[in-house]
């Protein structure tokens, strides 16, 4: 039974976690099919819109990381900035979205085996054991339940 619990715990949490792709997800997916930092943006762009209209939303959060990738391309295109410096900026944002998703992932999948662990213990039997003595007309017993 516990087996069978955790088993579809799990599957559940699986099919929760990869539902969603992350905005940032879509600019990391054109890396090796473009060349400069403005058709990596024109890219990622793209297919993240073409997303949204397929599920019919998209978060705030992605629509700012658009406007700020959108903003870096338009300042190389300017020369305000160099392709390599939006190139590091790109790597860094892109890089602490990703640390942050890591760490929402794992603190579920601990949540998980934190609610897992609880299912478990509340599932097994208590046993219970009685130890005693009598003397004449006095009796003392002790009961221990584990």
């Amino acid at each position: 039974m516990k087996r069978i619990i955790l088993l579809l715990s799990i599957f559940l949490l699986s099919g929760c976690m990869a539902t969603t792709k992350h905005a940032y997800e879509h600019y990391l997916d054109c890396e090796a099919t473009t060349n400069s930092f403005k058709s990596l943006v024109s890219c990622g762009k793209m297919n993240r819109n073409k997303y949204c209209a397929s599920v019919n939303e998209c978060s705030t959060g992605g629509n700012r990381m658009v406007a700020l990738f959108d903003a870096l391309s338009e300042q190389v295109e300017t020369g305000e900035i160099s392709e390599a410096a939006a190139r590091i900026k790109y790597l860094e944002v892109t890089g602490n979205l990703e640390a942050d998703r890591r760490a929402r992932e794992a603190a579920a999948w601990g949540a998980l085996a934190d609610s897992l662990n609880e299912a478990a213990d509340s599932m097994s039997p208590t046993v219970c054991s009685t130890t005693g003595s009598t003397f004449g007309n006095t009796m003392s017993a002790t009961t221990t339940c584990y």
